[in-house]
């Protein structure tokens, strides 16, 4: 059914899990103080009760879990009881913890009724160790519950044992109230949701629910904490809730029968439909409908540490309404509990004259009947209703007791959905809940009064997005109505349920009751005109008008007059108020001195300052700033409060709120507007970055522009909480600000880590670069040696060849002779591995011209040295002659370039013509980009170190033999 149900694939359920399933966890936690204390005794060398119950594999492995638990504190001593517990009642099946055949119940008697000495139990403290001993043994095999002889005679010793129990607490005035928590009466719960609603933050709305919703459902306070959206739903006239699963239904056969809850107009601070409104309005954030409406793990927890601090606060008055009917003890803030709740709304419902049928409240608490009741008498529609009714609180014996929810008419239903999203922004996607908006929107508007009596710091007047907008509140609170039985529109009437016949019979007075009053005005006022006009003409007609007449017709008179006046005054002063926007404000004319105009969307908004502490401030005196969700803020952050003429936060600065310092606590109210408005402008940043329109000019807008950048990774929402829609705007900024940091943390890591990297690259490169220049010089050096002995050698063989040819120039014979010796030596030159230099014309002329040059060059150098030499003997010359300012002129050098030809003179002078000069071979490398790193990137190459770096520029190494290396960059 499940698996159909949820279009989802499950894996089949072991048996390991079914077992572990046999009991709930709550169930086993109650049980484990009990099984420890057998263990404690049966594993003992010298048992005092349980001797030979427990079997020997298991003392030990008890004791080494005992041996571990030195060194661990209290919460993790507890956790490995827990698992080792647990585990070991798994594998009773086939490894028992009990010797089955050593039971004895004299021992256990014994055992049950000694372990704790003097002290005085309950009969449900007997029971629960019994019940924990039943499991215990159903853990084994072939068992299911207690041995036969030990649970026959554990049944009829028992009933002796409460017998004793009891008339022992009789004989010694120990007679008790009752076992266990003691019952919430009604007035009790009522002051209860008062001091919530009063207190006026967000967890005591979050405790007011739970406790308002806990009593009406007369549930436990576990099934409250477990509801989901999907199981409210608005029928008809009430609100429908509805359990899968309750402690009397483990297979949830009952889950198709609602409970029914209804909206109580006479008392706000009870109303079911109010408290979830409100409940709604502050942390309904953008759910499913398979969320919980409490989410969180540990929501009973929350709510029972609300209630024991909100008991505390008010101990004298609740210790008053403790006081029980006579014959009764006192009760104690202690024994007040989440069960008292449960009990109080039961005694409530049943102890009223004419009230529901035992079997109703039966079936509406979740208690079985047993046998052959549960077959015949079974759920029924109208006596939940009537239960429904009677737990909201209603006037039993008052025609008052069959009105509606409050609902809002006279208004289409596009507008109104336009109203919820208003108020509720984050929940318009969610159509099942779309009736149960209308009616909560219905509610607040109803009772608007109740709540603008409320302070301003109060959460749901600074947040309540509906208490924020003037306009929309006084258009939906002049169209909200709740209907009775007796009003003229019986089409809203015929549907209500849950009205009991003696109230039917009050209605039907009440409807008689309003005729005969409109009757007997009708009646008065027709006489009275006729008297009156009767009266008038006798006067007139015999001329006589009495002293009383006269006063009379001067006072009406004078009455018109004034009000005539007075409505001509309101009237001036509404259009001055519309022409000027100061709607309402001139009301506050005594702290009202000034305006200010905030710019919302594309209308301009006036808001008045306010004279307080010594100054005109755009704030109340008792001014809070929003301590709700990120949405609440980001919502006052944009959008105005027109009720409280508030200008939205993002219009004001630091200083409009340095008259609260003196109320600060823990930061100054510069500091926590700073807060804000780095949150704000950090959502703002998020929404530019991703490309989404700032349109904030209404709550919904701004609702679903933060919502469409709202994520896990920009920190904003934590979608890993159970909470996260619950957690308040400076749980985020302090998420967003450790998402900062933890970004910049790893950024710097980042860069420091890539300046190792390259500073390891430059290291290895400027090695692998210094050896490469080691390598090539010792190539060098040595291909040099060997091509120096071998030109030697080959230019000797020429230099013969020359001088024979010389020699046999003038004999014609040996003309072919020479040309072929020369043929000869090229040949020979070229097996020697050495290859001749062929050069073109152009290279000719190029060195002819340098060589002209050079000639040029030396002759002038001469002329300027015979120049010098003169000049020097005559005691002139640049060289020697003085400065003006006394030090001797220096003629600056001239440095020699590599593209000078004299620069290689000496080498091509040792190799003639068969070496390139090292000017040109240095331009040949410089300019020649295919072949200048040919050397330096194979030797790279081989180190696997690339020639790029960070810093790279271009480098020539001078060579040993005069050539010059181009390394490139480097």
């Amino acid at each position: 059914f499940f698996c159909l149900r949820n279009n989802t694939a499950r894996m089949p359920i072991t048996t390991q899990e079914m077992r572990q399933a046999i009991v709930a966890e709550e169930t086993l936690n109650s049980y484990t103080y009990d099984i420890f204390k057998l263990l404690d005794d049966g594993c003992k060398d010298e048992p005092a009760f349980l001797t030979g119950w427990i079997t020997p594999a298991t003392k030990v492995s008890y004791k080494a879990m005992v041996a571990s638990l030195e060194n661990q504190t209290k919460r993790e001593q507890a956790a490995t009881k827990k698992g080792w517990l647990q585990k070991s009642l798994l594998d009773c099946v086939h490894q028992p913890m009990l010797c089955i055949q050593n039971c004895e119940i004299e021992q256990w008697m014994t055992f049950l009724t000694g372990q704790d000495g003097d002290k005085k139990m309950s009969k449900s403290t007997y029971n629960t160790r019994c019940s924990a001993v039943h499991h215990l043994f159903r853990c084994h095999r072939d068992l299911d519950g207690y041995p036969l002889e030990f649970g026959r005679d554990l049944g009829l010793l028992k009933k002796g044992l409460f017998r004793i129990v009891t008339t022992n607490a009789q004989d010694e005035g120990g007679v008790s109230n009752g076992e266990g928590k003691i019952p919430m009466s009604a007035p009790l719960y009522v002051k209860c949701c008062e001091w919530f609603l009063e207190k006026g933050d967000d967890a005591s709305i979050f405790c007011h629910t739970f406790l308002v919703l806990s009593w009406n459902l007369m549930c436990r306070a576990k099934s409250t904490s477990r509801i989901l959206w999907e199981h409210l739903k608005w029928d008809s006239d009430c609100l429908n809730i509805m359990f899968a699963q309750q402690k009397n239904d483990a297979f949830g056969l009952t889950a198709l029968h609602p409970r029914r809850l209804y909206a109580n107009p006479t008392n706000p601070a009870v109303c079911p439909v109010f408290a979830l409104a409100l409940y709604i309005a502050t942390f309904g954030g953008r759910c499913s409908s398979n969320d919980r409406l409490f989410p969180g793990t540990s929501q009973y927890k929350r709510f029972m540490d609300g209630l024991k601090e909100l008991l505390w606060e008010h101990e004298v008055e609740v210790k008053s309404l403790l006081s029980v009917k006579e014959g009764e003890d006192e009760g104690k803030i202690e024994d007040i509990g989440s069960h008292s709740i449960r009990k109080g709304a039961t005694k409530w419902v049943s102890g009223q004259p004419g009230g529901p049928s035992a079997i109703s409240i039966c079936i509406r608490g979740g208690w079985s009947l047993g046998g052959v009741k549960d077959v015949y008498m079974t759920y029924n529609a109208e006596g939940d209703a009537f239960c429904g009714r009677m737990l909201s609180l209603m006037p039993l014996l008052k025609a008052e007791f069959a009105s509606s929810a409050p609902e809002i008419v006279d208004i289409p239903l596009p507008e109104l959905q336009q109203h919820v999203g208003r108020v509720f922004p984050a929940m318009t996607d969610n159509g099942p809940l779309q009736p149960l908006l209308h009616r909560c929107l219905a509610s607040l508007a109803y009772n608007k009064g109740y709540v603008m009596n409320w302070p301003l710091s109060h959460h749901v007047r600074r947040n309540n997005n509906l208490f924020c907008d003037r306009v929309l509140l006084d258009k939906l609170n002049k169209n909200v109505k709740v209907f009775y039985p007796w009003d003229r529109e019986a089409s809203h009437t015929a549907s209500l349920s849950g009205i009991p016949p003696h109230v039917v019979l009050m209605v039907d007075m009440k409807k008689m009751l309003e005729q005969l009053g409109q009757l007997v005005s009708t009646r008065d006022e027709a006489m009275r005109n006729v008297l009156n006009d009767v009266f008038d003409d006798r006067n007139v007609a015999n001329g006589s008008i009495s002293e009383r007449r006269m006063r009379e017709v001067i006072t009406n008179a004078q009455q018109d007059m004034i009000s005539t006046q007075q409505k001509m005054f309101e009237n001036m002063l509404k259009k001055f108020e519309e022409k000027s926007g100061m709607d309402g404000m001139i009301a506050n004319s005594g702290t009202t001195q000034q305006q200010m105009h905030s710019t919302t969307g594309n209308s301009s908004i006036p808001f008045a300052y306010y004279e307080h502490s010594g100054g005109s401030w755009p704030v109340p005196e008792d001014y809070h700033f929003p301590n709700g969700t990120v949405q609440d803020l980001w919502t006052r952050w944009n959008v105005a409060d027109t009720v409280n003429g508030i200008p939205p936060l993002r219009t004001l600065q630091g200083k409009s709120f340095t008259f609260m310092a003196s109320r600060a606590k823990a930061r100054s109210p510069a500091r926590i507007f700073c807060d804000i408005k780095a949150l704000c402008e950090y959502i703002e940043n998020t929404c530019v970055a991703d490309q989404v329109v700032l349109d904030c000019e209404t709550p919904e807008k701004a609702c679903a522009v933060l919502y469409s950048v709202a994520t896990q990774e920009n920190g904003i929402i934590n979608t890993t909480s159970n909470r996260s829609k619950h957690c308040k705007w400076s749980t985020a900024l302090t998420r967003i600000q450790q998402l900062k940091r933890k970004r910049r943390r790893q950024g710097g890591a980042q860069r420091n880590r890539e300046r190792e990297t390259t500073s390891r690259r430059e290291n290895v490169a400027a090695t692998t670069v210094e050896v490469a220049a080691t390598t090539v010089d010792a190539q060098r050096r040595e291909s040099l040696t060997v091509d120096t002995q071998r030109r030697e050698s080959l230019e000797g063989q020429s230099r013969d060849h020359s001088q024979a040819s010389t020699s046999n120039s003038d004999d014609p014979q040996s003309g072919g002779r020479s040309r072929g010796s020369s043929r000869r030596s090229s040949s020979s030159v070229e097996a020697a591995g050495v290859r001749p230099v062929r050069q073109s014309r152009g290279q000719a002329q190029s060195r002819s011209r340098n060589q002209a040059t050079t000639s040029t060059r030396e002759q002038a150098q001469s002329r300027s040295r015979s120049q010098a030499t003169s000049t020097g003997n005559s005691g002139g010359g640049r060289r020697n002659q003085a400065r003006s300012d006394g030090r001797p002129s220096r003629r600056p050098k001239r440095r020699r370039t590599n593209n000078d030809p004299s620069h290689g003179d000496d080498f091509a002078s040792a190799f003639g013509d068969i070496a390139v000069p090292p000017a040109a071979r240095a331009r040949e490398v410089t300019h020649d980009k295919a072949n200048e790193r040919v050397v330096l990137e194979g030797v790279l190459a081989e180190a696997g170190v690339s020639t790029r770096t960070r810093n790279s520029r271009q480098t020539v190494q001078p060579m040993p033999d005069g050539t010059y290396l181009h390394l490139g960059n480097t």
